[in-house]
């Protein structure tokens, strides 16, 4: 009996050890807890009452119809070495994702197609997009980077930020006024539309890194 036990213990060591090698050389693998993936997210933005899309990293792009109920996975890139950071959709249809290092994806079917765009940013991460109405947008990133697009997401073009501080975090309560923060206490304002931004005064005389912006309006807002 000792001598059976031990030929099987062996004969199932050696099916597990060609399974665990079969299973590493196969290719398609997907999650299967917890469901649909489990990639740390990053950004969300809500479409409306039951959609929103959220993203994350290793260029992760979930997106809900149903009031978050279920989740679909979308492909956005195929370059997973992107995080994709924050999402923003001006209306049902069109939408923009950035991400680091450097990615701005453009769809116009609500989500279900992604195109690259083309970011001025270079290799510099964007960690933020928000819009300013209409078909305008803005994306704030590392070394000061500010971007902005005027027909919807097709175009982006570099604006002067006179920062060399990272920028986590933009909001643009209307389309002339908008502020966006960063490290070491940055705090940046424009009110001519984004065409120049000047350093907003900062009455905590704390140095902090700044994660996130939002005004209500063009006088109410909060900083964290």
């Amino acid at each position: 009996m000792p001598v059976k036990i031990s030929r099987y213990a062996a004969l199932l060591g050696v099916l597990a050890m060609a399974f665990v090698v079969s299973s590493f050389a196969q290719t398609g693998w997907q999650w299967a807890n917890p469901l649909p993936q489990g990639n740390d997210l990053l950004g969300i933005d809500a479409i409306d009452s039951n959609a929103a899309v959220a993203v994350g990293k290793l260029g992760t792009c979930l997106r809900t119809t149903d009031a978050g109920a279920s989740w679909q996975a979308l492909d956005v890139t195929t370059d997973h070495a992107i995080s994709l950071k924050s999402a923003f959709f001006p209306n049902a249809s069109t939408g923009w994702i950035v991400g680091s290092p450097g990615g701005i994806f453009y769809t116009s079917d609500g989500g279900t197609r992604w195109v690259s765009r083309n970011s001025p940013a270079g290799g510099r991460g964007l960690n933020a997009v928000t819009g300013a109405g209409g078909a305008v947008g803005f994306s704030v990133g590392d070394s000061g980077a500010i971007l902005r697009t005027t027909d919807g997401g097709i175009q982006w073009t570099a604006l002067v930020s006179h920062t060399i501080q990272d920028l986590r975090s933009v909001s643009f309560p209307s389309p002339t006024t908008g502020f966006c923060v960063g490290d070491f206490g940055t705090i940046l304002k424009t009110t001519s539309g984004g065409n120049n931004w000047f350093n907003a005064p900062d009455s905590s005389q704390v140095i902090r890194d700044y994660e996130s912006v939002y005004f209500v309006n063009r006088d109410t807002g909060w900083v964290s």
